[in-house]
């Protein structure tokens, strides 16, 4: 078996650590249940709890991917946002998912105490929310299986990111040609190769990011700063930050709708079968939010092109209350 995990190791990066991670916890609780319990919920529960308490009913917050809240702590200082990694095991178990189990329990709990606009989106939040911390956990307690010199391709072939557990390149931009495949934060470098092979270049950032980590992801940030198209962005510091724009969980949430309310009117046009008047008003309010969203995908296409970042911000946060106000309006 030892010589298994040892040959296993050579080819699947932390995978001893990931085996290894459940058996110390284990082990741990099973000689001091009592003491180990305490300093868990000392360390880990409590400070999540708190966190959770400040933070859930936060717009920046909301807007955090599902990933960074189940494998950080985060909080805001100012006008940044911080966020401190979890231990990783422990953190997603003990951690995130009493997060989550507060996501469920809070809309019953604090009725009587918080606007119901902001109960209805937590309920509507429940069942992802709870899937993807099901997905960290997996992640953190499963071995990877996936030799490591093939992820970064499996993920170019399926267009999913097994880390943020989503979409490479958003569906807003799917229909595009490869190479116009970008947004504000790919690299300069990834565009070019984009332009010249005519290839998506969020999967090419993407391919760079799996296989040379956060050196290749400060190389690119370098070149982007020498070629003057962005500011440097100081490394230390991008890991400890987050930007809740970046990739606005509505906006996520709002393609993803779009794909189901799309297919069930096709396969209800398909059967000759007619549709709810919920499931009607759902597919009329989505695609009318994606013609605003496609407009607003031109506008920045445009905002890319000259470098206008200020025109780039003002947009995005067109494009999120697009999304936020056709996901308030489900039925």
């Amino acid at each position: 078996m030892a010589y298994m995990v040892k040959t296993a190791n050579k080819i699947i990066a932390f995978f001893n650590a990931g085996v290894q991670e459940p058996a110390r916890i284990l082990q741990a609780l099973k000689e001091d249940p009592k003491r180990t319990s305490l300093q868990i919920a000392k360390w880990i529960t409590l400070p999540s709890v708190a966190l959770w308490a400040m933070n859930y009913n936060q717009q920046w917050y909301k807007e955090l991917p599902a990933y960074q809240k189940n494998l950080f702590w985060c909080f805001k200082a100012g006008d940044t946002i911080y966020r401190i990694p979890k231990p990783f095991g422990l953190g997603v178990l003990f951690g995130s998912l009493p997060e989550r189990t507060l996501d469920l329990l809070a809309p019953h709990i604090l009725s009587k105490l918080y606007p119901e606009q902001v109960l209805e989106y937590m309920a509507s939040k429940r069942p992802q929310e709870m899937k993807e911390w099901a997905s960290s956990a997996a992640g953190a307690f499963l071995p990877n299986f996936m030799p490591t010199a093939v992820g970064p391709m499996i993920e170019w072939a399926t267009n999913y990111s097994f880390f943020q557990g989503r979409s490479i390149v958003p569906q807003k931009e799917q229909k595009l040609p490869d190479e116009m495949q970008y947004g504000p934060n790919t690299s300069d470098l990834a565009k070019e190769i984009g332009r010249i092979f005519g290839v998506s270049p969020r999967k090419i950032d993407n391919t760079i990011s799996g296989y040379g980590a956060g050196m290749a992801n400060q190389a690119l940030n370098a070149m982007d700063s020498f070629s003057g198209s962005r500011e440097y962005q100081n490394p230390f510091q991008k890991a400890f930050t987050a930007d809740s724009m970046k990739s606005p969980q509505s906006i996520q949430d709002f393609y993803d709708k779009l794909d189901e309310v799309q297919k069930e009117y096709n396969g209800a046009k398909e059967t000759k079968t007619k549709l709810d008047s919920d499931a009607l008003h759902n597919y009329n309010l989505f695609n009318y939010a994606n013609q605003k969203m496609q407009y607003w995908r031109e506008q920045e296409k445009s905002a890319l092109k000259k470098g206008n970042t200020e025109r780039i911000s003002y947009i995005k946060q067109k494009q999120l209350g697009v999304a936020q106000d056709a996901i308030a309006e489900l039925r």
